[in-house]
């Protein structure tokens, strides 16, 4: 049995999907440099009305 991390990203209108998954991706490989070995990832990038009235401090445009 293997661990999983699940990123959901919440995309804000106007948001682009592939910065949203670069910024990750770079989060993702720092994390992994880090624990010393690669972890598997899925990635959701979800958008919607619970995201636009989110009020997130951490933005990516």
């Amino acid at each position: 049995h293997e661990n999983v991390l699940r990123i959901t990203a919440h995309a804000r209108r106007g948001a682009s999907p592939v910065r949203i998954r670069t910024v990750i991706d770079n989060a993702v490989t720092e994390w992994d440099d880090v624990l010393g070995h690669s972890v598997p990832v899925v990635i959701q990038i979800v958008s919607g009305l619970r995201t636009t009235i989110a009020h997130s401090t951490t933005r990516v445009a």
